[in-house]
Formats: C-alpha cells, sequence, structure tokens
C-alpha cells in the first residue's frame, strides 16, 4: 500500500507557473491521462487510467480533510473485462476525466502542471510514502512547496476532482 500526500490549486497563469517550473525542477515529460472512475454504495472509489504507461487500477481511500489517500494499484490487460468485473461486484461508473500532464521533480516531490478538460488548470504537487507516519510528516514539504511558490495554506483545494466537477455541474 502507498500512502499519496497531495495537494492542489487552480490557476489562471499557467505559462507563468510553467516558466518557474521549468527554471527551479528538473521537468520530466508530458502525459495524458484518461480516467474512468467506479463507485459502489459504500462510497468506495475505484480509478482505471489508461495512458503511454498502460492500463492500470487503483482503489483510492480518501482520508477526508487530510490530503492523504491509501492506494492499492496493480495493472490490467483488458478494460472491458475489468468493466464487467466492477459491475458485478456491486461498482457502477460514476464519471470519466481526462487528465493532462506536464510533470517536473524535484527533493522527493512531483509538481504537476494539470489540465482537466471542463475543468480548468491546476497545479498539483504530491509525496508517496510508503508508511502513514511518513504520510503525515510529508504535508508540510508539501504545504511549504506551495508557499515557495506563492501560494498560500487557504488557496490549497481538499476535494478531489470528482467533486469539484459535480460542484461545477451545479
Amino acid at each position: 500500500m502507498i500512502y499519496e500526500i497531495e495537494e492542489k490549486v487552480q490557476i489562471n497563469n499557467a505559462d507563468e507557473i510553467r516558466a518557474k517550473l521549468r527554471s527551479e525542477f528538473l521537468e520530466n515529460g508530458t502525459e495524458v491521462k484518461y480516467d474512468t472512475y467506479f463507485k459502489n454504495d459504500q462510497n468506495k472509489m475505484v480509478r482505471m487510467r489508461e495512458s503511454a504507461k498502460g492500463l492500470y487500477v487503483t482503489l483510492k481511500e480518501y482520508g477526508g480533510d487530510v490530503p492523504i489517500t491509501k492506494e492499492v494499484e496493480f495493472g490490467i490487460n483488458n478494460k472491458e473485462d475489468f468493466r464487467q468485473f466492477m459491475e458485478a461486484i456491486g461498482f457502477s461508473e460514476c464519471f470519466k476525466k481526462v487528465k493532462k500532464v506536464e510533470l517536473f521533480t524535484a527533493k522527493g516531490l512531483k509538481y504537476e502542471l494539470v489540465n482537466i478538460e471542463g475543468l480548468g488548470d491546476f497545479l498539483e504537487i504530491e509525496a508517496l510514502k510508503t508508511s502513514q507516519d511518513e504520510a503525515h510528516l510529508a504535508i508540510e514539504l508539501v504545504r511549504e512547496a506551495f508557499s515557495k511558490l506563492g501560494f498560500s495554506k487557504d488557496k490549497l483545494i481538499t476535494k478531489n476532482y470528482h467533486d469539484l466537477m459535480q460542484l461545477d455541474k451545479r
């Protein structure tokens, strides 16, 4: 199991942020991720992701107000078989998103300049840890990284993209 610590801010100046990231961090390329989410009646969320890296599934358990998500991830070979399997065990498809990512790294953190189709541009900073104790310590590292880029803690978005998309539809 992996603990993902992820915070994000919505941005309206992607070119300016991109230039700053390029000047300070190692650029690690771009990627387009096609995500399909499934949910059951117990509010468990599973993501099926297709990208240049392959096809894989992630079970996500969100930590509420704490930006820590417990994740279990594995590869699959056939998305239609997986979709049928999910329906057979009580999960239904709840939404899809296309996530375009420009990746930068520094000091154990991933900086992602993200565009979510229909929602806009975001900057995500994340760390991956193998224990809950390490994950709690990493929260401050992620928040300090945002602060160094000029974003205050009150600008951080605690909702996941699914929740933001639901709010955007209203």
